[in-house]
């Protein structure tokens, strides 16, 4: 999809803004990749208790159990003998800037989002939702319709979008691109209004904001809680993977890529069942 190689153009041209600048002098073994990489997608583990140091690592300022639902960025990951064992810590920063440092490798997890053709149920996609950690954004989001099911086929048929073929499926009609309603009253001049837009320039930030903000431009455009509450004859379909890599999670303990790609994807669309 055209759009969609476009945007992950632009979000690597942003991480490599973001990477040039990231020092670790004081690390004792750095470990980096290809400035075209750019920093990685991180989240804390469940019950996570532990801290996070300045990047000298001589002072704890804060601790993870109090960003639970914080996205991280990681830039390095080093290596540091404790006791006669190996430690790895990675360099952070979060996804707002507000907090950084170092911290112990073991708190955080990966973002990795599962590619839609992987996934053949209804049932399977849903659980999935609701337990990946990739997967924040978008539970929330189909919230904002709570009676429209979602559905996987619907939901596939979103990565076949280009700019001259729009969206198909067979068994669905009456298609209705949620993402590509614009706030009419525009705040940003060099964002084009769309929840799409707004979604991606706003990526691993906090989610309770984003999704009001999103709420906000439903009722604009006719969209309320109680329309948004009616529509169950509507299945939704959601391709949403906010700054994750895309694909197959590994072992390893550093942030790299291997074959792996960061995507930020933001689709969502509402269609009536034919059956």
């Amino acid at each position: 999809m055209k759009k969609q190689l476009l945007k992950i153009l632009l979000s690597g041209l942003v991480f490599c803004g973001i990477f040039t600048i990231a020092s670790v002098a004081q690390a004792k073994k750095p470990y980096s990749w290809s400035v075209m990489d750019g920093p990685l997608m991180y989240y804390t583990k469940p019950n996570a208790k532990g801290d996070i140091w300045n990047y000298s690592h001589t002072k704890k300022l804060h601790n993870v159990k109090n960003y639970r639902y914080t996205s991280w960025l990681v830039t390095n990951a080093f290596t540091k003998t404790i006791k006669g064992k190996r430690a790895i810590y990675y360099r952070i920063y979060s996804a707002n800037k507000k907090v950084k440092g170092l911290v112990w490798s073991g708190y955080l997890t990966k973002a990795i989002a599962t590619p839609l053709d992987k996934i053949t149920s209804n049932r399977q996609y849903l659980n999935y939702i609701n337990s990946n950690s990739s997967q924040r954004l978008t539970k929330a989001l189909i919230k904002l319709f709570p009676n429209s099911p979602i559905d996987i086929s619907l939901s596939r048929s979103i990565e076949n979008i280009t700019a001259t073929v729009p969206i198909q499926n067979r068994n669905f009609t009456d298609f209705v691109a949620i993402s590509d309603l614009k706030d009419p009253n525009n705040p940003n001049r060099h964002q084009d209004g769309s929840i799409d837009s707004y979604l991606y320039y706003s990526y691993g930030q906090a989610i309770t904001p984003r999704v009001k903000r999103v709420a906000e431009i439903l009722n604009a455009n006719g969209y309320s809680a109680s329309k948004r509450a009616s529509m169950g004859n509507y299945s939704i379909g959601v391709d949403v993977v906010d700054g994750a890599l895309y694909g197959t999670a590994t072992n390893s303990p550093y942030p790299q890529h291997d074959d792996q790609t960061t995507r930020l994807i933001y689709q969502i669309y509402l269609a009536k069942s034919k059956a």
